[in-house]
């Protein structure tokens, strides 16, 4: 039987994200943005998403999912 975390993280923080998928067979990145405020859509959708891929591979994830609305 899995577990399922929920981790709130910044996604600029490289060791808050490695915290966030360390020890875990999968991660679901559900992160996206509908409006620029704080974050250009590029930060999120394209430099968020490759940091989480990234720090995924490294961390030993078997399995990333990444969910784009």
């Amino acid at each position: 039987m899995g577990q399922v975390l929920f981790q709130f993280y910044d996604l600029r923080d490289e060791k808050a994200t490695r915290d966030a998928v360390n020890y875990s067979n999968v991660v679901i990145n559900l992160v996206g943005r509908e409006f620029e405020k704080n974050f250009k859509f590029n930060d999120v959708l394209v430099e968020g998403a490759r940091r989480i891929a990234r720090i995924s591979k490294e961390a030993g994830v078997q399995h990333l999912i990444i969910c784009l609305s």
